[in-house]
């Protein structure tokens, strides 16, 4: 998940065409760095005992928007959140479970745009 978000972001910024993303820390100006405190899986609706139909992915992490020459927070959110509920399929055995990997990508995608927005428009 770290890594899909991370490349999520880098996509996120390098749109707005004002800030270039650079791989190593001593090219940039400003250095984002969160970390991902808790992620998991809860169940939402069921067919019958033990055989879920929706389930969710809980988020929750933390970023900071940092000045690298000066090392000044910028921006900071301590607790950043969010959610992605997704179908199971009735053909899924064991612990297989092939909507997780969509809702995932989905969240990666979903938190990108939030936290470009919540740096950018705040």
């Amino acid at each position: 998940m770290g890594e899909r978000l991370a490349y999520e972001l880098r996509h996120k910024f390098s749109q707005g065409k004002f800030l270039i993303p650079v791989y190593r820390e001593d090219e940039a100006d400003l250095i984002l760095k969160g970390e991902i405190t808790k992620i998991y899986v809860e169940p939402v609706a069921y067919e019958i005992f033990l055989q879920t139909r929706e389930r969710k992915v809980h988020f929750e992490g933390r970023f900071q928007l940092i000045e690298r020459k000066t090392g000044t927070i910028i921006y900071e959110n301590p607790k950043f959140s969010r959610f992605e509920t997704y179908r199971v399929s009735e053909n899924v055995v064991g612990l297989l479970d092939p909507g997780r990997k969509e809702a995932l990508l989905k969240l990666s995608q979903d938190l990108s745009e939030l936290i470009f927005q919540e740096i950018w428009l705040k």
